[in-house]
C-alpha cells in the first residue's frame, strides 16, 4: 500500500513554528491511489528529472561549464539515474515505453555527452567533474543539450509523460483530524531561517528595481543576509555546504553589489550597496538564471528536511 502524504503550506508551517513554541499543526488529508508504492516512487523520480532537466535547459551557458551549470548537470544526471533504477520492471506499459524513448535519446547522444565529461556505463550516467570543469566554450556544451537533436527538451517531454501517467491515478480528500509536530530548538530555528531566505528570494524576484525602491530592496537584502548567517551558524550538512559553494561562486558579483563573504558569513557594505548599479542587483536577485534561483532552491530543500525530520507523512507546498 502506498504511503499517505498531506499537503501543507511552507508559510503555514513557518508561522506555526514562530507562534506555537517550535511546533506546527496541520489538517490531515488521505491520499487514495490506484498505483502501488513502486509506481508512486517512479512518478516522483520522473518529476525530479523533469524539473532538473528544465533547470538545465534554462541555464546560462555563456561561460561554458560554470559552477552554476555544473551543479545543474549533476542534479540532472542524479535524477536520470534515479529514474533509471526505479522504473525497472515496474510502471505501466505506457511509462515503460516512454522511458525506452528517453533512454534511447541518451544512447544516441552518448559520444557528444562523453566529449563534455558525461559517460554512459551500464545504463547509468557518470560525470567526470575535472573534464567538465575545463569546458569554457558556450557552443560546445550548449550544442550537446540544446543542439539539433533537441535531446534535453525531448527528455523533459518523456519524463513529464511518465510522471503524468502515474501521478494522475492519485485522488486526495480531507481526513477529519489534525496532527501537531514538535521540532527541537535547532531544527525549528533553522526552518525559520530557511523560510526567511526563500521568502526574501521570492520577494526580491518580484520587486520593481527602480531607484525609488532602492531602500526597500536594501532592507530585503539585509533580511536575507541575516537569515543566511543564522542558518549556516546553526546547521552543518551537505545542503548547507552547497549553499556556501553557490554563494562562493557568485562572490565577485555579490561584492560588486556591496555583499561580501567573510569566512562563512555574508556582510553588507551599505555605502557600496547604496551606490551599486540597480540593474546588477536585479540580475543577481531577479534574473532567470541568477544567484537567487539557486539559493531559493537550496533553502526550500533545507526547509523540507528540517520540518519533515519529525513527520514523514507531509508534502510541503510553496
Amino acid at each position: 500500500m502506498s504511503p499517505l502524504y498531506y499537503n501543507v503550506s511552507a508559510n503555514h508551517i513557518a508561522n506555526n513554528i514562530m507562534t506555537s513554541g517550535n511546533s506546527y499543526t496541520y489538517t490531515r488529508k488521505v491520499t487514495k491511489t490506484s498505483a502501488d508504492e513502486k509506481e508512486t516512487s517512479i512518478a516522483s523520480a520522473a518529476n525530479k528529472l523533469m524539473k532538473t532537466g528544465s533547470r538545465l535547459f534554462s541555464a546560462d551557458f555563456s561561460s561554458g561549464a560554470s559552477a552554476n551549470v555544473r551543479l545543474k548537470i549533476k542534479d540532472f544526471v542524479k535524477s536520470y539515474n534515479e529514474l533509471s533504477k526505479k522504473i525497472g520492471d515496474s510502471g505501466s506499459k505506457k511509462s515503460k515505453d516512454d522511458f525506452k524513448q528517453l533512454s534511447k535519446l541518451i544512447s544516441e547522444n552518448e559520444s557528444s555527452l562523453k566529449k563534455i565529461g558525461i559517460s554512459l556505463e551500464k545504463g547509468e550516467l557518470k560525470v567526470d567533474e575535472e573534464k567538465l570543469g575545463k569546458i569554457t566554450s558556450q557552443y560546445k556544451i550548449k550544442s550537446v543539450f540544446k543542439g539539433e537533436t533537441n535531446m534535453l527538451s525531448n527528455i523533459i517531454k518523456y519524463a513529464t509523460r511518465i510522471n503524468n501517467d502515474l501521478k494522475n491515478k492519485t485522488v486526495l480528500q480531507e481526513f477529519p483530524n489534525y496532527k501537531t509536530v514538535k521540532l527541537d530548538d535547532n531544527s525549528a530555528g533553522s526552518a525559520i531561517s530557511s523560510a526567511g531566505i526563500f521568502n526574501s528570494m521570492d520577494a526580491l524576484s518580484r520587486y520593481g528595481y527602480t531607484e525609488n525602491n532602492r531602500q526597500s530592496i536594501t532592507d530585503m537584502i539585509k533580511s536575507y543576509v541575516t537569515n543566511y548567517n543564522t542558518l549556516i551558524s546553526g546547521s552543518d550538512n551537505s545542503l548547507i555546504d552547497e549553499l556556501k559553494d553557490v554563494t562562493a561562486s557568485y562572490s565577485d558579483r555579490l561584492s560588486d553589489s556591496g555583499i561580501n563573504i567573510t569566512g562563512d558569513n555574508l556582510s553588507i557594505d551599505e555605502n557600496k550597496l547604496g551606490a551599486a548599479n540597480i540593474d546588477n542587483i536585479k540580475e543577481l536577485f531577479s534574473g532567470e538564471n541568477g544567484y537567487s534561483k539557486e539559493i531559493d532552491r537550496i533553502s526550500r530543500l533545507l526547509f523540507d528536511n528540517y520540518v519533515q525530520a519529525s513527520s514523514n507523512d507531509i508534502n510541503v507546498t510553496y
